[in-house]
């Protein structure tokens, strides 16, 4: 159904007449309505890696939100408004970026991970650090 109405050019049009501004708070109240649900359904012992697997998110979005601002400043540089600063994103951080590149993929590993752990602890299992990593032990 979305292949066709974007074949046809409806999608298109609605974006033109529907600002993003609009469309933005919208979506922002239904992933406010996900996350709720997901601290809602599952243990409250789950709870770090829910918040775990929002940062990745949290970095695309910065990600983002500092290319536009790079754009901005590379856009508005001759105006006397504009920063002073480098057109260069703030993001610096190399393992931000990296997870902000593809944000699904290290949510998905990061909860399960800590989900893993959690249950390991729980069960009675112990965590034990040795030089070469991490030693789940038996329980």
């Amino acid at each position: 159904m979305v292949i066709v109405l974007a074949w046809f050019g409806v999608i298109a049009l609605m974006m033109a007449l529907i600002p993003v501004v609009a469309i933005s708070p919208i979506l922002l109240y239904i992933g406010m309505l996900i996350g709720a649900q997901a601290f809602q359904e599952t243990p409250k012992r789950h709870a770090p890696a829910i918040v775990l697997a929002l940062v990745p998110q949290i970095a695309a979005w910065g990600k983002t939100a500092d290319r536009q601002r790079a754009r901005r400043r590379r856009h508005h540089r001759g105006r006397a408004w504009a920063s002073t600063s480098s057109a260069r994103p703030a993001c610096s951080i190399r393992a931000w970026r990296s997870w902000a590149a593809a944000p699904s993929w290290p949510a998905s590993c990061s909860a399960a991970i800590t989900v893993f752990i959690i249950e390991r602890l729980r069960e009675g299992g112990g965590l034990r650090l040795r030089r070469r990593g991490v030693h789940l032990l038996p329980a």
